[in-house]
């Protein structure tokens, strides 16, 4: 069954998502970069996805562009993964393509 819109899941320093619409009824709704806030899920999913978003930013020194020595990458992408589930359950209208980096479990 095809599903009304189609994001992509996947996380870009400083964008403020983690949701990227995917076709052209997802763009007119929700513009290209979806505010997590006006999606119709739970406050818990949008205040864990605004986390890892602020957890990823952290993720490099913005003075040089490099990747911090102290994140911890498997434990990010599992956070990942499980927000991506909990996306795919609550989103039940949307088909949403995981192309988070460093994703093992697709």
């Amino acid at each position: 069954m095809e599903k009304e819109y189609e994001v992509r899941y996947f996380f870009d320093y400083g964008s403020g998502t983690c949701l990227w619409s995917d076709n052209e009824k997802t763009k007119l709704k929700y513009g290209n970069r979806i505010n997590i806030e006006k999606l119709n899920i739970s406050e818990q999913l949008k205040n864990s996805m605004n986390e890892l978003i602020k957890e990823y930013d952290n993720s490099i020194d913005w003075n040089t562009g490099n990747a911090k020595n102290n994140f911890d990458t498997k434990s990010f992408y599992d956070k990942a993964w499980n927000i991506y589930l909990k996306l795919c359950e609550e989103l039940v209208e949307f088909n949403i393509v995981n192309e988070s980096e460093g994703e093992e479990k697709i």
